[in-house]
């Protein structure tokens, strides 16, 4: 993957199934974190790609006519009241 990044403050609601609790040493329950991401156009990642939320991991098979195209993302980190917004670019290659 090649491209630029940059991180914003912003104030977003993330999808609720994109969520992740963490807990202290004690196992008791602290806080709630979510990450999710979408286009930069606001729309959803295409269907051959799959951004994992709980790993942080993007994955997939792209079709042959994304192959030598770009897509903008957006990744939202959200932890209490405080969101980060991350940009980059995902460079589509294939043999």
């Amino acid at each position: 993957m090649k491209g630029a990044q940059s991180l914003q403050r912003r104030q977003e609601q993330p999808p609720e199934s994109d969520s992740a609790k963490s807990s202290d040493s004690d196992g008791a329950e602290t806080k709630t974190t979510r990450l999710w991401v979408e286009l930069e156009s606001g729309e959803k990642l295409p269907d051959w790609l799959t951004f994992d939320p709980l790993e942080a991991e993007f994955w997939g098979v792209p079709v042959s006519g994304a192959r030598g195209t770009s897509l903008k993302v957006r990744v939202y980190f959200m932890e209490g009241n405080v969101t980060e917004v991350g940009r980059f670019i995902v460079e589509v290659v294939g043999r």
